[in-house]
């Protein structure tokens, strides 16, 4: 089996795009509402494509991917968990948890701490 990551990484951002939109529509939130941002993603480049697409402040990102690399699943649960024990999330504080995998799925989280 081989895998065109190219084309995986366009059709996941495609995925995430139209979620990104239903996920607005539904939270009422805009690209501007959440205090952080928790994303799964598998490198860098994806998760700043990611952001440049959806129109996502990066300097609200909070990522544990250069520390524990591709963690697949576990990503976003391990994350928020990190996040909250650095003590970056107050309470009230609006947390959107992204994920896209490479089966071409997404899925969006609104939080509120």
């Amino acid at each position: 089996m081989q895998t065109d990551s190219e084309e995986l990484l366009v059709a996941g951002i495609g995925v995430a795009e139209r979620a990104w939109g239903k996920f607005k529509d539904h939270t009422g939130w805009s690209a501007d509402t959440p205090d952080h941002y928790l994303t799964h993603q598998v490198g860098r480049t994806h998760q700043r494509r990611l952001y440049e697409t959806l129109g996502i402040d990066e300097s609200k990102d909070y990522s544990t991917f250069p520390e524990l690399g591709n963690v697949g699943s576990v990503s976003l649960p391990i994350t928020l968990a990190k996040a909250d024990e650095s003590g970056r999330l107050k309470q009230g504080d609006k947390v959107a948890l992204l994920g896209i995998g490479s089966g071409l799925s997404s899925i969006m989280m609104a939080v509120q701490w």
